[in-house]
């Protein structure tokens, strides 16, 4: 019998220790839980430049290829570039950079130098534009619009803190809006249309063969505007 009751006492005890342990899981339970999910986008930035159409004043056809250019000349687009913003990033600004791609290398610095192009870039709505830039344009906000290399390139629009649309101290767009279709160049969305207009100045002197072909590359690069 003793051996019985010790067995039931410990039975007893036993059944107790559950019923214990069960009220504290109960105690501890919440009518709602959570999990949460970490997504990371996949941020595509992009830009296109269509040349089909774009023609600088004095090429016989719809091309960028010009011949016979004196040197000490300026020379501009009668018709732009379209450029459009590719992806779908929301919020994109774009880098403008050249390179000579043979001999003739880009002036940085607006000083007249054998062998050195000065490229200058603005950019207008990308709308048919009956007006294009004129030199005062191209020329305004302190070299702001001479295209640099790539090392020393600037971004279109207007310095961290000018974000105002007011297209004062810019890069490449028509100061106080000059000509119609001076527009914005900060925080561009996907879709997006902007004309690209260019104005080429020619060396005063130059080493090359006057036969040979010198190729200035423009390149827009798309950034993220959140980043600048």
């Amino acid at each position: 019998m003793k051996t019985m009751r010790g067995w039931l006492r410990c039975m007893l005890a036993a059944a107790l220790a559950v019923a214990v342990a069960g009220g504290a899981a109960t105690a501890a339970d919440t009518d709602t839980d959570s999990l949460t999910i970490s997504i990371t986008p996949s941020v595509d930035l992009g830009v296109d430049l269509d040349t089909t159409s774009a023609k600088m004043t004095g090429s016989a056809t719809n091309d960028l290829n010009l011949a016979n250019v004196l040197l000490g000349s300026t020379v501009y687009m009668d018709i732009p570039a379209m450029m459009t913003i590719k992806g779908n990033f929301n919020r994109q600004e774009v880098r403008v950079s050249a390179a000579g791609l043979d001999t003739w290398q880009v002036d940085e610095d607006e000083t007249i130098e054998a062998d050195k192009v000065q490229v200058y870039a603005l950019f207008t709505l990308g709308l048919p534009n009956a007006n294009s830039p004129a030199e005062a344009d191209f020329g305004s906000d302190g070299a702001r619009h001479l295209v640099h290399a790539v090392g020393t390139s600037h971004v279109a629009g207007e310095d961290l803190g000018f974000e105002a649309n007011l297209r004062t101290n810019n890069y490449y767009e028509i100061a106080n809006g000059g000509i119609t279709g001076g527009v914005e160049m900060d925080d561009l969305m996907v879709n997006t249309q902007r004309q690209l207009w260019l104005r080429v100045d020619t060396p005063a002197d130059s080493s090359v063969d006057e036969t040979q072909a010198q190729r200035i590359q423009v390149t827009v690069t798309a950034l993220n505007g959140r980043t600048l």
